[in-house]
């Protein structure tokens, strides 16, 4: 069944949609810009996803780093998977060098 992130926004409460996956757990097909699409539309609402801390300055410095790797780790994931989606040669085990494995 193909599904929109609208339609998925207006499903009624309890109601579960099965995506998709790889051995590695990632989405894949449709479900992988429907789960995208989603969490931008819940990210981007801060009534559906409210942010507590009101500053960084006064966030934990252990949690605003811990944030922080996390941030680095998915930005070094999907650099090295945009590479490979756009080359299979050479350009795609440079950004794995660069960021490695």
């Amino acid at each position: 069944m193909e599904l929109t992130v609208k339609e998925a926004l207006t499903l009624p409460p309890g109601r579960k949609i099965v995506l998709q996956h790889n051995r590695e757990l990632q989405q894949v097909r449709q479900a992988a810009g429907l789960l995208s699409g989603f969490l931008g539309t819940l990210g981007a609402d801060f009534q559906q996803l409210p942010i507590c801390e009101t500053s960084w300055k006064t966030m934990n410095k252990a949690f605003k780093e811990h944030v922080f790797d996390q941030v680095k780790e998915k930005c070094r994931k999907n650099a090295i998977n945009r590479s490979k989606q756009l080359s299979n040669d050479r350009e795609g085990l440079l950004v794995e060098e660069r960021y490695g494995p």
